[in-house]
């Protein structure tokens, strides 16, 4: 029964192209010697397991296409997910720096007031110092 079922699957399989013919896992032989079997039906039973066997193989190889799509979803998912948080580092960063800045800008600024206060009080300290020279030289 082996043998004529391997011929037989031989034969229907040749007429496939080469690389679409995986080798036959076990569920799938015994089904076919389970159709040939059967009696008067085996060639219709074996060509619908056939038939069965092209489309799992179909499926078979669409199921890595699939997954790979979701894989890629799910790395794009995280690579947007990854930009995202990197964007919002970026950000608090930037507002950071321009605290820091901002905070610098500040303390310049108001060192400048205190170094032009002192200018503008220059004169009447200059005067006071004047005079309590003169008065030094006086005496």
């Amino acid at each position: 029964m082996r043998a004529i079922l391997d011929v037989a699957t031989h034969a229907v399989i040749s007429k496939l192209p080469h690389d679409r013919v995986p080798p036959l896992p076990w569920d799938f032989q015994s089904m076919l010697d389970l159709s040939f079997a059967s009696g008067e039906e085996h060639t219709s039973r074996f060509a619908v397991a056939l038939l069965a066997e092209q489309k799992a193989i179909q499926m078979v190889e669409a199921l890595p296409l699939s997954l790979r799509a979701d894989v890629l979803a799910v790395q794009m998912e995280d690579e947007i997910q990854r930009d995202e948080e990197r964007n919002a580092r970026a950000a608090d960063e930037r507002a950071a720096r321009s605290r820091a800045l901002n905070a610098e800008r500040l303390e310049r600024e108001q060192r400048y007031a205190e170094v032009v206060a002192k200018r503008a009080d220059f004169p009447a300290r200059f005067a006071a110092f004047q005079a309590v020279y003169r008065q030094a030289r006086r005496v």
